[in-house]
């Protein structure tokens, strides 16, 4: 079960946090790319704040960009939350 911050910080941020989860599912990711893909990425302040909510993980940097990942559990809940 998510903790109360994690699960407000998933509804808050859902429509990214489910597109993500079906464009990369747990794949890296970096958010040059989604937004290339035409993807609507939160601030990087926002990634942050999702990264200390335990929705994302940093995975290191890559070419000067954050390389990121989906907290497995989110993953989870997102795929349930699929037809």
């Amino acid at each position: 079960m998510a903790g109360r911050v994690t699960a407000r910080a998933i509804r808050t941020h859902e429509p990214f946090l489910s597109t993500v989860a079906i464009q990369v599912g747990d794949a890296p990711f970096l958010a040059r790319d989604l937004r290339a893909q035409g993807v609507a990425v939160p601030s990087d302040q926002d990634l942050r704040q999702l990264r200390e909510t335990g929705c994302l993980v940093r995975l290191g940097r890559s070419r000067g960009s954050t390389r990121w990942r989906l907290a497995a559990g989110v993953l989870a809940l997102c795929r349930e939350g699929q037809p």
